[in-house]
């Protein structure tokens, strides 16, 4: 994530270099007027969107219990009426 205010003293969008094969999302900061480059990090509406975009792709990645059973080493683990069987 690059949070940037063109009019600010980022002046703006950030890109991958040569060989970057992740994700790159811009959000422009501009609208929000109270917000800058010094105080970004405690503003509440920047905090909510980060952790929220966090929580999002954590959420796509982890794998179903399922999905997880079937991958474990050794197959999956069961408890019986004693613990770990």
């Amino acid at each position: 994530m690059n949070y940037y205010q063109p009019s600010g003293m980022s002046k703006g969008k950030v890109t991958g270099g040569s060989g970057f094969r992740g994700s790159l999302r811009n959000v422009d900061m501009d609208g929000l007027s109270s917000t800058n480059h010094f105080n970004m990090v405690k503003d509440a509406r920047v905090q909510n969107d980060t952790i929220g975009r966090v929580t999002a792709l954590v959420s796509a990645r982890r794998p179903t219990q399922e999905s997880a059973s079937r991958t474990a080493p050794g197959g999956p683990v069961t408890t019986g009426q004693h613990g770990v069987n």
